[in-house]
């Protein structure tokens, strides 16, 4: 009859959508028992199921770079040990701040480090730090003298009153930088052989050196030394400089 034909129609397709239904529900039973917590390895492979797929496995620890991990966690393959972790070597200069490392004195390369010197004096204004600069490019004994020279007459040429006031400072100090017998040599090099065709060019180069280079050098030599030097300042600047 028709009525018995469509109820078992109806009766094989509730059988189908069960059968479904029971499959879907074994497929999510395996996945959740495949699934292991985080941090703990999957649990072993159970009777009638396959092994779980790497994509369920708990993901493995990876240290920072440089560290090696913690007892227990992200253990390297068996005979595989971990890689060596090299310590990092920081070198550090043994020479005083802002000093060159490893200077070898040549009278070109001097003259480029000491304008590279002055350039920092003026905007740091820091004289004993060039001082320690000049130190530490070993300048020889026998070069001193024309190297303070030289000095001294970069700072005279200077325009700027308080940057030059600063470098005289410099000067000054060079004293405990070089020989002190050298310097004074080198203010008479200056005094007798520079001072006079310096000042055609620079007008005010005799009260520069009464107000600014004389009071300096009272400060950082004696006054026997002073005395030494009186010929060739009193040939330069008169009785001012006594």
């Amino acid at each position: 009859a028709p009525w018995r034909t469509g109820k078992q129609q109806h009766w094989h397709l509730q059988q189908q959508e069960q059968k479904q239904q029971k499959q879907c529900n074994d497929t999510s039973t395996k996945m959740e028992q495949l699934r292991a917590p985080p941090g703990l390895p999957p649990p072993a492979t159970t009777v009638g199921v396959k092994s779980a797929p790497a994509a369920l496995l708990a993901p493995a620890f990876s240290p920072p770079p440089g560290l090696p991990p913690p007892p227990g966690l992200g253990e390297p393959p068996p005979g595989l040990p971990f890689p060596e972790v090299k310590p990092v070597v920081v070198a550090v200069s043994n020479c005083k701040q802002g000093a060159p490392a490893a200077f070898e004195y040549m009278p070109q390369a001097f003259r480029r480090e000491l304008a590279n010197i002055m350039r920092e004096l003026r905007l740091h204004k820091n004289p004993g730090l060039a001082v320690g600069q000049v130190r530490v490019c070993g300048v020889p004994q026998q070069r001193q003298a024309a190297e303070f020279a030289d000095i001294l007459t970069c700072v005279a040429e200077e325009s700027r009153g308080p940057v030059r006031r600063t470098c005289m400072a410099f000067v000054g100090g060079l004293t405990k930088a070089f020989e002190k017998e050298e310097c004074i040599k080198g203010l008479r090099m200056f005094f007798d052989e520079v001072y006079p065709d310096l000042c055609t060019e620079i007008l005010r180069l005799p009260n520069i050196v009464r107000t600014e280079l004389m009071p300096t050098l009272k400060v950082v030599l004696e006054e026997g030394e002073l005395t030494a030097l009186k010929p060739s300042l009193f040939d330069a600047v008169g009785c001012h400089a006594a």
